[in-house]
């Protein structure tokens, strides 16, 4: 379509689009719209009664080359440059590069349309593609209008149809079934993934064998007519043949495990591939913005957003290393092992792609099993045990005792863990979504684990009953052991210190909220420490003795304790783990809270003025996630108030006191560390897991060297220096690294 040149030339802009194969005869009406327009004033408009807003909107698009998604301009066109015109072999592995770079891009969540739908081949090809899509690949080439195939000979022809062509094709059916696996994926469009086509088929019609047979023919065509190309360059071409081959089988592949073992043989290709960029030679006018405005789309042209090759080829590696790296959880361990694997893989950087992400889904849970194996039934047993320890009628097993009692004690268990099984397998899922989105839904699987711990407290009241359990005697008086409810609520109380802690990696907090936001944080993990605490008791408590089996041994002293269950044994030392790792969040906690409100009274975080906003309004706000939860209690504000009221306390004192809270993390962390892998039950992710506390140790380590700054610094000099407190995540994006720093300039 041409542009007009002048306001008054509306001539130029005549559209020449035709509709069909009949061309259209166009009557130029120029001359009679000018005529009776000439007399309307500026700002007048003339329109029929049926003409709404929504109608001027897309009227106002018209020849506006930023809104009109159908406006061709100059030089911009598919015409521009020619598809079929042979290439250069160091081209078409300038082009091979490009249009893997364009794939990984869209692996970014970027759309198609910005993406592997901007190269013009790959738009040449679909176009040939969707005017029959069931007629197969053999109709589609890069040969104009009827001419023959070349032959199969060293020339440019024979390369971009022998060859290039396959290449295409199999990139195509690439973006086909990742694109299906990230659709089976539980994830978010346009923020995981981006999976709209925008009305192309990406050759869903086409077999995948059919495309390998014409990578390998491709291959074979190399090693025929290496003489045709020089040694690098052939090199070259072999290695991303062999790199698309192994991608598009890795891709293609069904079973989750044996696409993760492709994916090491693709792994290795990307080395070779990336070693011989520099016969590269790349092709920049083969991409264009012009082909979205040919798309089925109501969205108006964007930019491209095509990565470099070089980050391309890196992506593409570190995709392989995340698939490669799921084979770790192949081999059922434990439930608690999987759960810290999944923790481990949210919090990791840099976070994996979408469709790792959704591949991991579908490995978790295969036809109702955890990956494909363990029961759901089984493995919320599993989940429970280790945490609480062995309790007979938490099993799946139907219980020895074949008293009603028993039997309707087994049948209460069936049901909770029938019921416990899906929050939990969601929250496995949730772990799995990107951050934002992550702390979102860990607020709604919040309240869904609020709501079963008060069905898992009638549960185990009801069973207490049913087998006459005896309270454990403590030092706070009888005490029962409440299995199912002290699991659920271990998790709930986990749910909320993720909740507050992604909150800082997020930045929602203001620096002024951060006091308030480390002191609820320092509340809920000493709610979570008594009950750690309390778990540990129930769990090395001693079992019923043994009755004896003569009168010679009621003669003897009393008996000892059976030996504890390996099981019990187990349970303990993790959640004794637990209980050193809250310790040490307790103590980082704290340590940040009284740094930030020395700060405060130092001048160096200040409280914007709230006319309009009452506190008590802007703490329920704030803390608006945990007002409807039961258990813990919500604080009030006015207990807020009175447990943190720190203005008879100098800002040196509360300094002091942080500096203490820091040292005490520092040891806590460090003897975590330390701490054996089958205990922490970090087996699948020791890795990631000891970079964790390390960023833990560097973030203590980075707020005691500030908080000394600090301390040296006169207060005269720190109230005058104009200076404001700025946080970032150097090492732990959870607790931030503070800093001293200029205010921004007024523009």
């Amino acid at each position: 379509m041409a542009m007009p040149t002048a306001a008054n030339d509306v001539t130029a802009g005549v559209s020449q689009i035709s509709l069909g194969d009949t061309p259209l005869l166009w009557h130029d009406a120029t001359t009679e719209l000018l005529q009776a327009t000439s007399e309307l004033k500026l700002g007048q408009l003339v329109k029929d009664d049926s003409f709404s807003l929504y109608d001027s909107i897309g009227a106002l698009e018209i020849m506006d080359a930023k809104m009109d998604s159908g406006l061709i301009p100059p030089n911009e066109g598919p015409d521009a440059f020619d598809v079929c015109k042979p290439m250069l072999p160091e081209e078409v592995v300038g082009l091979m590069d490009q249009l893997l770079a364009a794939e990984m891009s869209w692996h970014t969540a970027t759309s198609l349309s910005q993406t592997v739908f901007t190269s013009l081949h790959v738009e040449h090809v679909l176009s040939q593609y969707s005017k029959n899509p069931h007629a197969g690949i053999s109709l589609i080439s890069f040969l104009r209008d009827e001419e023959a195939a070349p032959e199969s000979s060293g020339s440019p022809e024979a390369l971009m149809h022998y060859v290039f062509r396959p290449y295409v094709l199999a990139l195509i059916k690439c973006v086909d079934h990742a694109r299906e696996r990230m659709l089976q994926g539980q994830l978010y469009e346009d923020e995981d993934v981006s999976t709209m086509t925008f009305g192309w088929s990406p050759l869903e019609y086409t077999q995948c064998e059919d495309v390998l047979t014409l990578l390998d023919a491709a291959n074979k065509w190399l090693e025929e007519h290496s003489g045709y190309l020089t040694n690098k360059v052939a090199q070259a071409l072999q290695s991303r043949i062999a790199l698309r081959w192994a991608f598009l089988v890795a891709l293609s592949t069904p079973s989750i495990a044996e696409s993760i073992t492709a994916f090491q043989l693709c792994l290795e290709h990307v080395e070779d591939a990336s070693e011989t960029r520099s016969s590269a030679k790349e092709v920049p006018k083969a991409f264009s913005m012009s082909v979205q405005r040919t798309l089925a789309s109501q969205i108006p042209p964007r930019q491209m957003m095509l990565m470099s090759v070089d980050d391309g080829y890196a992506y593409l590696e570190r995709m392989c290393s995340d698939m490669r790296g799921l084979m770790v959880i192949s081999e059922y361990v434990s439930g608690t092992d999987l759960f810290n694997y999944f923790q481990a893989f949210a919090v990791r950087r840099p976070v994996a792609s979408g469709y790792v992400r959704a591949s991991l889904q579908i490995f978790f849970l295969q036809d109702l099993r955890i990956l494909g194996k363990i029961t759901l039934q089984q493995f919320m047993v599993d989940l429970i045990t280790e945490f609480a320890g062995v309790h007979q009628h938490v099993s799946i097993n139907a219980p020895e005792d074949a008293s009603e009692q028993a039997v309707r004690a087994h049948q209460l268990v069936q049901d909770f863990l029938q019921k416990a099984a899906i929050p939990t397998v969601d929250l496995f899922r949730v772990f799995c979504h990107n951050r934002a989105r992550l702390r979102r839904n860990m607020i709604k699987m919040l309240y869904e684990f609020d709501a079963l711990q008060v069905e898992a407290e009638a549960i185990d009241a009801e069973i207490l009953t049913l087998l006459n359990q005896q309270p454990l005697q403590t030092e706070r008086g009888p005490s029962h052991p409440y299995p199912l409810s002290s699991w659920v609520y271990h998790n709930k109380l986990q749910l909320m210190e993720t909740i507050i802690l992604l909150g800082f990696e997020l930045e929602l907090y203001q620096p002024y909220e951060w006091s308030l936001m480390y002191w609820y944080l320092d509340y809920v993990l000493d709610v979570h420490r008594h009950h750690l605490e309390r778990t540990k008791v129930h769990i090395s408590a001693p079992k019923a003795a043994p009755k004896p089996s003569s009168k010679k041994s009621k003669k003897n002293k009393k008996p000892t304790p059976p030996p504890m269950h390996p099981s019990d044994a187990s349970a303990l030392a993790f959640v004794e783990s637990l209980h050193l790792q809250t310790v040490s969040y307790g103590h980082l906690s704290r340590g940040c809270f009284r740094l930030t409100a020395a700060l405060t009274k130092l001048g160096l975080i200040s409280r914007p003025e709230r006319s309009k906003l009452a506190e008590s309004t802007w703490y329920n706000l704030r803390l608006k996630p945990f007002l409807r939860i039961g258990a813990p209690e919500f604080v009030p504000f006015d207990d807020f108030k009175s447990v943190t009221n720190v203005e008879r306390v100098n800002a040196t004192a509360l300094l002091e006191v942080t500096q203490d809270y820091f040292a005490q993390a520092k040891k806590s962390i460090e003897l975590f560390a330390k701490l054996p892998i089958d205990v922490k039950r970090t087996s699948l992710c020791e890795s990631l897991h000891k970079a964790s506390c390390s960023d833990l140790l560097r973030s203590c380590v980075a707020n005691s060297v500030f908080l000394q700054v600090v301390r040296k610094m006169p207060t005269a000099i720190i109230a005058s220096s104009g200076k404001i407190i700025k946080a970032e995540a150097k090492y732990h994006a959870w607790f931030q690294s503070l800093s001293l720093g200029d205010k921004p300039k007024k523009v």
